[in-house]
């Protein structure tokens, strides 16, 4: 790839990511999002992401964790695919693992719903009574799942910026 233009280089790039990050038939207003965030990163930012994270081995971390941990995961998630999600469901003795059917990588945005729905479920197992009672409550202006999408934008957003600092110093 790195032999193409910059130009067909970005435009390979992001249709392998949208490939890559989505499942077939995932929401378009959840790929618009996505692209979007991806678009605002250079290929070679997001090429050095993936290495990086092929690097990292957190193993030894993750048999260590001894707190209640919920694992999510799309059931068409190419990058951290279910098999990948069960041996770290596997390592953390006391985790619950949810294969959420027709999802893929970028679940939150193209399932939102569901990922609340669990994350409140298991909140429930902890005896989190407030967390329960406030998904029972009538919903607000602004859905939960849109705050948490809004809230992950604005975190993501940061998180780019701190990056492109950091790569321009």
């Amino acid at each position: 790839m790195a032999a193409l233009p910059g130009p067909l280089r970005r435009i390979v790039f992001l249709s392998m990511a949208k490939k890559v990050l989505f499942a077939p038939g995932a929401p378009a207003g959840a790929v618009s999002l996505g692209m979007e965030e991806l678009r605002s990163c250079r290929p070679e930012t997001m090429l050095k992401d993936m290495r990086a994270a092929e690097a990292l081995d957190l193993t030894e971390t993750a048999a260590r964790l001894d707190v209640p941990t919920l694992i999510l995961c799309g059931s068409q998630d190419r990058l951290t695919p279910p098999a990948l999600s069960a041996r770290l469901s596997g390592l953390i003795p006391r985790s619950r693992l949810r294969i959420i059917e027709g999802a893929g990588h970028m679940l939150p945005l193209e399932r939102p719903d569901r990922v609340n729905q669990e994350i409140l479920q298991f909140a429930g197992g902890l005896g989190a009574p407030s967390v329960v009672a406030a998904a029972a409550e009538p919903p607000r202006e602004r859905s939960l799942a849109q705050r948490v999408r809004d809230r992950a934008h604005q975190i993501g957003t940061h998180v780019l910026s701190a990056l492109r600092f950091h790569r321009s110093t």
